[in-house]
């Protein structure tokens, strides 16, 4: 099960284990979450790659926000590598499984599909 709360305003989406899956500010929530409606994919299955990738995708947007404010935050340029990386494994996974599910997510996403 999924629950979300909203806390100095941002919305953390939380497993029911308490692992926060990603966290992001509460007016871009409703947005982030669009994708996931267009693939028919249930918000209680945060377990599936498209749910995974969908939520890496808009962590790396919105740190690639937050780096063209602050040039000199190291930290954050490191974890949108690390992001990048975890996302382009799951990319490359997903194109074994489903290589056209694959396909239709990064056209929805607009990203590259880094997997080929």
């Amino acid at each position: 099960m999924v629950y979300s709360f909203f806390y100095n305003k941002k919305c953390f989406i939380v497993l029911l284990n308490c692992y926060i899956i990603y966290s992001m500010p509460s007016n871009l929530v409703q947005k982030n979450l669009a994708p996931l409606g267009e693939l028919s994919v249930s918000l209680e299955n945060t377990g599936s790659v498209e749910f995974q990738i969908v939520g890496l995708t808009h962590r790396i947007g919105y740190l690639s926000s937050h780096i063209k404010k602050h040039k000199h935050d190291h930290a954050t340029k490191r974890s949108i590598v690390i992001l990048v990386n975890q996302r382009k494994k799951l990319m490359k996974y997903y194109n074994r499984k489903n290589p056209e599910a694959l396909a239709k997510l990064t056209a929805i996403l607009d990203i590259r599909n880094t997997a080929i």
